[in-house]
């Protein structure tokens, strides 16, 4: 990212126009291992395929780990970026035994239902909107004041149209910060590829 960009940035924060972004990994030290054929797409595409998301989803020491961060934060306005429709609709349902108001959102979810969905988040009717990959751009949500990213993101800009969902500042009719959290795999090719290193590098 261009370097006047950051500094753009750091500009509007300071006015109140963004919001002021701090990021935490969720660190896991349990090696995850892809096979042969999840390291050659991975070297294709540059992104973990289907079958390693669905893997790292089932990982119950992982899962609670997501659940346990949610439960214990402060923050009344969360919203997740899950590995896939099957583990949104898990973390929603563990949430709800929880007594924590969630609602599960994907691309496989009526038009009416995830408007109602997102009606409720930002009337402050749910506290989670568990999403899979259907509010990475385009979602507007004033008050939105943690992000979870629990897939496994590669692409800086990828991870930064997540990110920019809790951007908004009090300015513009959203918070003053926003806590970016993400699940940060014992994957080797992670190596050098963390977005959330170069995440800090611009909005920290």
């Amino acid at each position: 990212m261009p370097r006047e960009q950051a500094d753009l940035y750091r500009m509007l924060r300071s006015r109140g126009f963004l919001a002021e972004v701090v990021m935490e990994p969720i660190r896991l030290i349990e090696p995850f291992e892809l096979t042969q054929e999840e390291r050659h797409h991975f070297a294709t595409y540059e992104d973990l395929p289907a079958s390693a998301l669905d893997r790292l989803a089932k990982q119950a020491h992982r899962n609670d780990a997501i659940v346990g961060a949610i439960a214990n934060a402060p923050e009344r306005s969360i919203l997740v970026f899950a590995n896939s429709v099957d583990h949104a609709v898990a973390l929603t349902a563990r949430l709800s035994l929880l007594g924590i108001r969630a609602r599960a959102v994907s691309a496989e979810t009526d038009r009416s239902a995830r408007r109602d969905a997102v009606a409720a988040f930002r009337n402050g009717e749910i506290r989670v909107v568990c999403n899979a990959a259907v509010f990475t751009s385009g979602f507007d949500a004033p008050g939105v004041e943690m992000i979870l990213i629990s897939r496994p993101v590669f692409s800086p800009v990828r991870f930064m149209q997540m990110v920019g969902r809790g951007l908004r500042g009090p300015r513009n009719g959203s918070t003053a910060k926003c806590r970016i959290v993400t699940v940060r795999d014992n994957i080797d090719i992670y190596q050098g590829r963390d977005p959330l290193d170069w995440g800090r590098r611009y909005y920290e």
